[in-house]
């Protein structure tokens, strides 16, 4: 006759063996660190929120957010089909940065 308790040991040896294996690997890619992903390549994402449109005679104020993950600059804005003037733009919004 077989002891219970081998029989139950026995029974959950895989699954600990398995939790174990996924503890080291989680374990190890802690220490790695930053280092296991590549640094992004290509374009810059440019993503841009308009938060807020105040308009009057002749002048349209624009609250904008970034919402992309690298810093956005705007350098023209293009209104009714046309490129009109702009005033600010003139440092970079960070990521999540607001600027009016």
């Amino acid at each position: 006759m077989s002891n219970p308790r081998m029989a139950t040991l026995r029974s959950w040896a895989p699954t600990i063996a398995t939790l174990a294996i996924v503890a080291i690997v989680l374990i190890a890619l802690a220490m790695l660190g930053g280092r296991t992903l590549p640094e992004r390549q290509g374009p810059p994402i440019e993503q841009l929120a308009v938060e807020r449109t105040e308009l009057t005679p002749g002048f349209i104020a624009l609250t904008v957010r970034n919402t992309g993950p690298d810093p956005v600059q705007v350098a023209q804005a293009f209104v009714n089909d046309a490129y009109v003037d702009l005033t600010g733009g003139e440092q970079p919004i960070e990521r999540l940065g607001r600027v009016l």
